[in-house]
């Protein structure tokens, strides 16, 4: 409960308002993001390729799990 209270004292505050606002402090080099449709397809071809070569795919298994649901019987 604690934490979450200290959570939301600063999410009232203005530090959260201006770190909303882009206000922060920046590494020295780093450039604003204008081009944010870049990093989206940037992090989807991301997200493509993790999934790609995941041994363990989210989803994976689900098709026997949902069927059971719907026909209430267990999978196998």
């Amino acid at each position: 409960m604690v934490r979450a209270a200290q959570l939301q004292r600063w999410a009232a505050g203005e530090e959260y308002r201006a770190n909303l606002a882009g206000d922060y402090p920046r590494r020295e080099g780093d450039k604003p993001h204008t081009n944010w449709t870049a990093d989206v397809r940037s992090a989807a071809q991301s997200h493509k390729e993790s999934f790609a070569t995941s041994a363990d795919p989210p989803g994976y298994g689900a098709g026997p799990r949902m069927t059971a649901i719907r026909t209430n019987r267990p999978p196998g």
